[in-house]
């Protein structure tokens, strides 16, 4: 009666009948194997999905149990129980389509993100670079704040889009720490440099109390500032008047590591408790009115937790509404032994001969003012064919290749490079370029480039860069490709 329930047929119907008859063929050999497992092991139930087709010719998915039945030792036949599980198979069916729907989704907005950042980051490359340049011209006292209120507006707009594409990447799981060498202090110098203007403009009190002695430790010292940054800017944007305060603090644990606290400080708006629980996740500010008020992503401290916990620690926030928060992180880190940085020299490139390989006039305008500003000697290229034409005809001690070009793009002009004869193919080659993820990072050195610095083009990012490859080429081919 149950099977008459289910699949529509009397007994009568079905004595005679082959299992494969009313199994889709799809499931023939799922119904073999457990045949074949029943007469393997006679006592042992066995369970298997099978899809059935109802007397109506509807198709139906069955959960069978099975054992074989056994008289003296020879199979007589098979007891089961089967139940129909359609609608659950129907739902899983429906997740895993919309878990593949989803992860195209995802494919196509990072895709999105890779795509609209070096659209941005191009044009605000040039508009950032030629900033800079400028601030060596003799310009009028008026002219040089407008200067400024560009510059911190370019600067801003670079924020926003560097907050989005790191948590891109973080969901990506494609952002990688590069530990090295570095003082907390000097990295949380840097930090209050930079928003010591915005802190001022306020008349707010901006200070520093730091404790400790041994202050160098292993990290990523531009995730580290990263973090700081934000718990620092987000105090000095909520806070009003008073002031804001930056404790750090060093102590050495055990096993030669240390541990590094900050506690943020302000005495700015303060948070309710009801929105303290949810103030770091994604896309979250106090209240909806926050980013008309005050700006941002609401991505700032999602980023900051998700960037302490890769370095091994923890963050929180201590906040009372109306009377000011403490913002906080703590990482565990090896000890370091101080570096000992080589005095500055404007002419640092003096006599390097450099390709500048950029499709971009306003780019290779600004690049190749600084690099010969710096004593660097620079031939240009405007896309990737002529580059390697001129890799070709003479040589350089260093190649800057852009990554995005037409007729030949940055990743096709490397590869060709490195097949060309002679030392022509051994010349240093970085990479120019807006997309700076992981993934496509790895791409760009399978290539043949030996670094990368992102757009827009920072002079310290790029001076360090050099100063890298260039000391590994004095150790030797080896030492360039590690």
């Amino acid at each position: 009666p149950s099977c008459h329930a289910v699949l529509g047929f009397a007994p009568e119907d079905l004595l005679g009948k082959l299992v494969d008859d009313i199994v889709a063929p799809e499931s023939v050999p799922e119904v073999d194997a457990a045949v074949a497992r029943m007469n393997a092991n006679p006592g042992e139930p066995q369970v298997f999905t099978v899809r059935f087709q109802h007397r109506d010719g509807r198709w139906l998915w069955l959960q069978t149990h099975a054992k074989l039945l056994v008289e003296d030792g020879v199979p007589v036949g098979v007891v089961h129980v089967s139940r129909d599980i359609t609608a659950q198979v129907a739902t899983e069916q429906a997740l895993q389509e919309a878990k593949v729907e989803a992860e195209a989704a995802n494919r196509a907005k990072a895709e999105f993100l890779a795509n609209i950042s070096h659209e941005i980051r191009t044009p605000m490359n040039g508009v950032l670079g030629a900033l800079h340049l400028l601030d060596a011209e003799p310009i009028s006292a008026e002219g040089r704040e407008l200067m400024r209120r560009a510059n911190d507006g370019g600067r801003m707009l670079s924020q926003l889009l560097n907050d989005v594409l790191d948590f891109s990447k973080i969901e990506a799981g494609q952002l990688d720490l590069a530990p090295e060498p570095m003082s907390a202090v000097a990295a949380l110098e840097a930090v209050m440099g930079l928003l010591e203007p915005e802190a001022r403009a306020k008349g707010l009190d901006f200070r520093a109390e730091i404790q400790g002695e041994d202050l160098w430790i292993e990290a990523d010292p531009l995730r580290l500032r990263q973090a700081m940054f934000n718990l620092l800017g987000n105090a000095i944007k909520f806070t009003a008047r008073g002031g804001v305060t930056a404790r750090l603090s060093v102590r050495a644990i055990s096993d030669g590591t240390r541990c590094v606290r900050l506690e943020v400080q302000d005495s700015g708006i303060g948070i309710a408790p009801a929105v303290q629980a949810r103030l770091f996740e994604r896309f979250r500010q106090a209240e909806s009115s926050t980013a008309r008020r005050f700006g941002g992503t609401g991505l700032g401290l999602s980023i900051s937790r998700a960037l302490v916990e890769m370095m091994g620690g923890h963050i929180g926030l201590n906040s009372r509404e109306g009377r000011g928060s403490t913002f906080w992180f703590d990482i565990v880190a090896p000890g370091a032994r101080p570096v000992v940085a080589a005095d500055g020299d404007d002419q640092v490139l003096q006599g390097l001969q450099v390709l500048l390989v950029e499709d971009n006039a306003t780019n290779r305008l600004v690049a190749g003012t600084l690099l010969r500003r710096l004593g660097a000697e620079v031939a240009e290229a405007e896309d990737g064919v002529i580059g390697v034409q001129a890799a070709r005809s003479r040589t350089f001690d260093l190649i800057l290749m852009d990554v995005q070009m037409p007729h030949m793009d940055g990743v096709e002009a490397t590869r060709a490079i490195r097949g060309l004869a002679g030392d022509a193919a051994q010349v240093p080659i970085i990479g120019l370029t807006a997309n700076v993820m992981v993934h496509q990072k790895a791409a760009y050195m399978a290539a043949g480039m030996n670094g990368v610095v992102a757009k827009p083009i920072s002079a310290a990012a790029l001076l360090t860069e050099i100063g890298r490859l260039l000391s590994q080429a004095e150790d030797g081919p080896e030492a360039m490709a590690g």
